[in-house]
């Protein structure tokens, strides 16, 4: 017998909550895959965001410091350290707040730091203008970076944390995660670097 969707609804809110799968197979199949496909779909926006960042940051203190060696490797390297510390503050989270709130903030705050990210350049490298250019361009893009990343990379655990809440394979659907936002940031490269950032600066 089809089971109500009420009973659904809730049961899927107390798995969310809990971490503990509590549909049998076959019950809400509509609804779970629906769930899954939308965890994918942050998986793709997150990953092509991140790499969004990367590029306007390395453009946005190009006119101040150019676009040596140094300055791409120091926004690389933030890159990586803010999604890092993303990566393990976000699991820590994802542990201790189970529902989709806490990945609801996350989002926002991170969506913050992104439209905060033109205004602050310029004020940035006008404060540190004093400075020798190669501590000004570290500080700078570690002001840029770190905060909209380190958010950004907390995503990814809390989608692996509720893929893996739903599905009986965790290491596929953890693969399927970091596989779908790695390919949407090596697509959006292209589009961000030869396309959009090109046009609009």
């Amino acid at each position: 017998m089809p089971v109500p969707k009420a009973e659904i609804a809730r049961a899927r809110w107390n798995e969310c909550r809990s971490g503990t799968p509590l549909l049998r197979k076959g019950d809400g199949e509509g609804e779970g895959f629906l769930v899954t496909r939308t965890i994918y779909l942050f998986a793709v926006l997150e990953g092509a965001t991140v790499m969004a960042v990367e590029l306007m940051s390395a453009r946005m203190v190009a006119p101040y410091f150019g676009s040596s060696l140094y300055v791409w490797a120091t926004v690389i390297g933030f890159t990586l350290l803010a999604l890092a510390i993303g990566y393990f503050l976000g699991g820590v989270i994802a542990d201790k707040y189970r529902g989709p709130d806490a990945l609801l903030w996350v989002l926002l705050i991170a969506s913050v730091f992104l439209l905060l990210m033109h205004l602050s350049a310029s004020l940035l490298t006008i404060a540190f203008e004093n400075i020798s250019p190669r501590a000004a361009v570290v500080l700078v893009s570690a002001a840029l970076i770190l905060p909209p990343l380190m958010f950004l990379g907390m995503v990814p655990t809390f989608l692996i944390r509720r893929v893996s809440a739903t599905a009986d394979h965790a290491g596929g659907s953890t693969g399927i995660v970091y596989a779908i936002s790695s390919a949407s940031g090596i697509i959006a490269l292209p589009v961000f670097g030869f396309l959009s950032f090109r046009d609009t600066g």
